[in-house]
């Protein structure tokens, strides 16, 4: 694996020479397996239109506007840990913040609509294997997307949710929008996406190298951050595991218990 950071480097790689860096392997098949022929599965001309559709969703402004949605849910979030820091209640981290980041990715993509599609997609944040069974449930929320589609285009609406812009895209050669089958495929890729990596704590969980469960909210004294990677040490392998842990408690000035290390 090559970690990739220069700007000149990766401009050359995404833009100038994606040519040379198709997707192969059973990873891409299995996501072209969940997803359909998404803009994670495909190469060529096809994915680099599909990428130009996208883009627009994708600015600085665009982005920038999610600012307060994204403070607003962590907020909330952390108003919730506190509570239960104060009853001395366990919290299941995983679960939370896996929540946490679907419900940001909604609002991004479906804006005002994020009410009605929310329950549809709660599977998500319940469920980390990617596997048969699970995209069996996920593709038909396709149907979703289209009558959310439809439903816009009935009112005239112009939205600036990630929806709203895609449906606005047009393909530069054809001038033509994003056919709704492709348009629900690529919606789908977003949402698993997002959803499946929201930080590196997540990543273990999913990869499934290290057994993340519950935490005890009233160690972690509302330090989110510090709870999630004490956990990851403690479920380390032995060596070190002792030194990971202090140091992560160490780092804000918080004397473990003595059942932690």
């Amino acid at each position: 694996m090559y970690v990739v950071s220069a700007p000149e480097y990766c401009e050359r790689i995404l833009r100038w020479n994606w040519q040379n860096y198709a997707r192969r392997g059973q990873v891409v098949k299995r996501i072209a397996l969940l997803l359909g022929n998404g803009l994670i599965a495909s190469n060529g001309e096809f994915w680099a239109n599909q990428r130009r559709m996208i883009q627009p969703a994708f600015s600085r402004s665009s982005i920038g506007g999610l600012t307060k949605v994204i403070m607003s849910v962590n907020a909330e979030l952390l108003d919730q840990w506190r509570l239960a820091a104060k009853r001395r209640k366990a919290v299941n981290v995983t679960h939370d913040v896996s929540f946490m980041v679907l419900t940001i990715t909604l609002m991004a993509i479906f804006g005002d609509d994020y009410a009605t599609v929310a329950p549809y997609f709660n599977v998500l944040a319940e469920e980390s294997a990617r596997n048969f069974e699970f995209a069996q449930t996920f593709r038909p929320l396709g149907k979703v997307i289209l009558q959310i589609a439809a439903q816009r285009r009935r009112d005239s609406a112009t939205a600036t949710d990630f929806l709203g812009k895609m449906m606005q895209s047009r393909d530069r050669e054809r001038g033509e929008p994003m056919p709704d089958a492709q348009l629900a495929r690529e919606v789908l890729t977003l949402v698993v996406e997002f959803t499946s990596r929201p930080t590196s704590f997540n990543a273990a969980r999913i990869s499934g190298r290290y057994p993340i469960t519950l935490i005890p909210i009233a160690w972690v004294q509302t330090t989110e951050w510090t709870g999630m990677n004490w956990r990851c040490a403690r479920s380390a392998p032995a060596p070190g595991r002792a030194s990971m842990v202090r140091g992560w408690w160490a780092r804000v000035g918080i004397e473990p218990p003595a059942s932690a290390v």
